[in-house]
């Protein structure tokens, strides 16, 4: 059973399934907690992801031009069955044309659907949604279809893995490193000499795995978050301000290489639509 009810909160409203309630702002249209068993998830979202190649730096690297961070709500309309509640979300991101569409299921399964459109016209980097979830997940796993059919142990491009999201040393400035390059939060070269903090997310973790079949996010009291694919997701993960983002890329380029392979050079003519699952779960995981 799904129903859709407001909550004494005016701008709230609620959907209930048989594994929890998930809380919609009427204001903007988007999800902003999962409540599941008593416990709860905060996720917000979804937002909108494009990104494009911008003017040339040098030979090799390129400005980033990033879209979205306006939204601003047009309509929001949400209908119920017995099993699953569509919720349809039009509004505009800056100068984007976006229409979304949630679909809840009773065991807490998610389904994003997004149709953008008056997209510039520019070499596509990334393309997707992204929702923002709290920082107590701690740990990562993914199985994906890899590139190629072998991997070094602890690789991060590896078919199937499991990581921790944060390191559990830190490397300091001129002090011989104790851990492998995947397990460090940044380069000195490149970031600057302070040392690393033990907050910021490794190279591993956030490092984009593609062409997923499922990526599974998890904290230490059993609660995961799970995102479903069939080879046609990419997913990654970043931290800004104590969250983190979770990238659900239906498109991604490696536009920069100037080398040939891994560049799609893709430009898409003004309109572009696809979709992501997840699903939220809570309880006890038992170790394997």
């Amino acid at each position: 059973m799904v129903r859709w009810t407001c909550t004494r909160r005016r701008i709230l409203g609620r959907i209930s399934t048989e594994r929890g309630d998930f809380l919609i702002n009427k204001e903007t249209g988007l999800l902003t907690s999962v409540l599941e068993e008593d416990n709860k998830f905060t996720v917000s979202g979804p937002h909108l992801v494009y990104k494009t190649k911008g003017k040339q730096l040098t030979y090799s690297s390129n400005e980033i031009n990033v879209y979205g961070g306006e939204w601003k709500l047009i309509k929001l309309d949400i209908e119920t069955t017995d099993g699953t509640a569509i919720i349809k979300i039009q509004g505009r991101d800056g100068v984007i044309g976006v229409n979304y569409q949630l679909e809840i299921y009773s065991d807490a399964t998610l389904t994003t659907s997004y149709s953008f459109q008056e997209l510039p016209r520019e070499n596509v980097r990334e393309l997707g949604v992204k929702y923002r979830l709290d920082g107590a997940y701690d740990r990562l796993s993914w199985h994906r279809q890899s590139y190629w059919s072998t991997y070094p142990d602890g690789h991060l491009s590896a078919a199937t893995g499991e990581t921790a999201l944060y390191p559990e040393k830190l490397n300091t400035y001129r002090e011989k490193p104790s851990k492998p390059w995947v397990m460090d939060t940044k380069s000195f070269y490149y970031n600057g000499i302070d040392g690393e903090q033990k907050d910021e997310l490794t190279h591993i973790a956030r490092s984009a795995k593609e062409a997923v079949y499922e990526y599974t996010l998890f904290q230490a009291n059993g609660k995961r978050l799970t995102v479903f694919g069939q080879g046609d997701i990419d997913c990654r993960l970043n931290k800004t301000g104590g969250q983190l983002e979770l990238y659900l890329d239906n498109l991604m380029d490696y536009i920069d290489l100037n080398w040939g392979n891994h560049q799609k050079n893709i430009m898409l003519d003004g309109a572009y639509q696809n979709r992501s699952t997840m699903k939220f779960e809570a309880g006890h995981i038992e170790k394997q």
